[in-house]
């Protein structure tokens, strides 16, 4: 959803509710959790509860553990990889294209990948649902990645 969509989404949950938000703590919100409903439904129900800050903590915190056991369970069955797979994620926080993320992984590991490697590595983080390819860059699809990905050890 866009940054438009993601406030109203929220605004109109407020008023259902009858609980008045300020717009900065709407914006703020979206910002961290960039769109996801399901973020944006956690900071919501937290917020009625706790308020605007603390909400947006325990969302952060929460759903960044969430995402940790996803990446976890993925790493799980790629031991031989899991390194790259986590350099690759922290590389991506940044959007990126793909000969730039090759470049960076490659760089980092301090040896040549083939591009079939690499190319497996994106396909599998797309499939899985942890990036995406927009306008020729990769990205991650939820803004709770960067923060999931800081709590795992190499």
């Amino acid at each position: 959803m866009d940054r438009a969509g993601s406030i109203d989404f929220l605004r109109k949950g407020f008023i259902e509710m009858g609980y008045r938000v300020r717009e900065d703590d709407l914006e703020e919100a979206v910002d961290n959790l960039d769109g996801v409903i399901g973020w944006l439904t956690y900071y919501g129900y937290y917020t009625l509860k706790y308020g605007h800050r603390e909400a947006l903590n325990r969302t952060v915190n929460d759903g960044s553990e969430i995402v940790e056991e996803e990446i976890m369970h993925f790493l799980s069955n790629r031991l031989q990889a899991r390194e790259n797979y986590l350099l690759l994620l922290r590389i991506l926080e940044k959007p990126c294209t793909w000969s730039e993320a090759k470049k960076s992984l490659e760089l980092l590991i301090g040896r040549r990948l083939h591009p079939n490697q690499f190319t497996r590595y994106i396909r599998e983080l797309v499939n899985y649902g942890f990036i995406v390819k927009e306008n020729n860059v990769y990205k991650h699809t939820d803004p709770l990645i960067r923060y999931a990905i800081k709590k795992i050890k190499h």
